[in-house]
């Protein structure tokens, strides 16, 4: 392949501005304007934190499915405690 087709097409965006991101306090904030206890409250703040602690994208997030996750730790709650 010859390599000077290939960085032909390939743009580059320098000097771009990048937003901030939220603080930890923005983000109790808004975390607590949710009803957890509704299906669509908990499914955004779940949304909302693995946003913000992974940093993945929207789309990635909407593409991910429960085979995708590797779950390091077996953790289960009853009441409150972890067993």
């Amino acid at each position: 392949m010859d390599n000077s087709k290939f960085w032909r097409n390939i743009k580059i965006k320098v000097n771009t501005s990048v937003k901030e991101a939220a603080t930890e306090k923005e983000l109790t904030v808004l975390l607590s304007l949710l009803d957890k206890s509704t299906y669509s409250g908990l499914r955004d703040s779940i949304a909302i934190l693995l946003l913000y602690k992974t940093g993945i994208r929207i789309k990635t997030l909407g593409a991910l499915r429960e085979q995708n996750i590797e779950y390091a730790f077996e953790i289960t709650r009853r009441d409150n405690e972890i067993a």
